[in-house]
């Protein structure tokens, strides 16, 4: 009996110690094999930081709920690289939306990686809003990276998810006579060049079937390809070149 007693009580102040700690993820082939390639700074001798990749992805459900996702892979080279880069904000409606941190870690020139600390990660408001009550929604995730360094790569995978509502009884009831009625409107901004140099920038779309949508491409030419997956259809805009100047506004 005090052997089952001691585990337990070991057990449950283990589980104590590790809530709300999620486990560090895995690092992918593809992120050590980007890394062991980077270039360096001799390569670009003007900039701050070196974009490796960065992948967003916006999903719109068949309810018209919406799901933003960013992957980020940025090398810093100077100091101006790791003011900017040192602190990652994610802006989201925090009334409508919650911002989860999937993936933030920092990978040393000496080839340790170095995790963010949960103390390092807030939800701020953002700074319209103590001029503006009509902001008061607008909120910022705030993520301030570990052992920035020059030389070092920054990993960063956010996530922005509907937020639960809550309704009462009467605003359920009506949902249902007025749900065909209902704005299911969805829209980003995605700019394809930045102060730093990009090496890969991507953005896809993806819409049920039959979902339709409008986009307008200011400062150059980008084609979104289609593709399916199941009964979803994927537009991908994807440019490799870092001279890349192109805006893709209004979906």
């Amino acid at each position: 009996m005090r052997h089952i007693l001691r585990y337990f009580l070991v057990t449950w102040i283990l589980g104590i110690l590790f809530v709300g700690h999620s486990p560090a993820q895995p690092i992918s082939e593809e992120i050590r094999e980007i890394i062991k390639n980077a270039p360096s700074a001799q390569d670009y001798p003007q900039a701050g930081a070196l974009i490796l990749f960065d992948r967003l992805k916006l999903t719109v459900h068949p309810d018209g709920n919406t799901v933003s996702e960013r992957h980020l892979l940025v090398k810093i080279f100077t100091d101006r690289g790791k003011e900017n880069f040192g602190d990652i904000i994610c802006r989201y409606d925090g009334k409508r939306e919650r911002a989860v941190v999937e993936v933030a870690r920092t990978f040393r020139p000496d080839g340790t990686v170095v995790q963010c600390e949960k103390d390092a990660i807030s939800d701020v408001s953002a700074p319209e809003v103590a001029s503006a009550s009509a902001y008061s929604n607008a909120m910022q995730k705030v993520v301030t990276f570990p052992a920035v360094e020059k030389n070092a790569v920054l990993e960063y995978r956010c996530k922005i998810l509907p937020q639960e509502e809550k309704r009462g009884l009467l605003k359920k009831l009506l949902s249902l006579f007025f749900k065909d009625r209902e704005d299911k409107y969805f829209w980003r901004t995605v700019t394809f060049q930045g102060e730093e140099p990009i090496l890969e920038k991507s953005f896809t779309l993806v819409l049920p079937q039959g979902k339709k949508f409008s986009y307008l491409v200011q400062n150059g030419d980008i084609k979104p390809e289609v593709s399916h997956q199941g009964s979803n259809v994927l537009y991908t805009c994807l440019l490799y070149t870092s001279d890349a100047a192109d805006e893709l506004d209004g979906v």
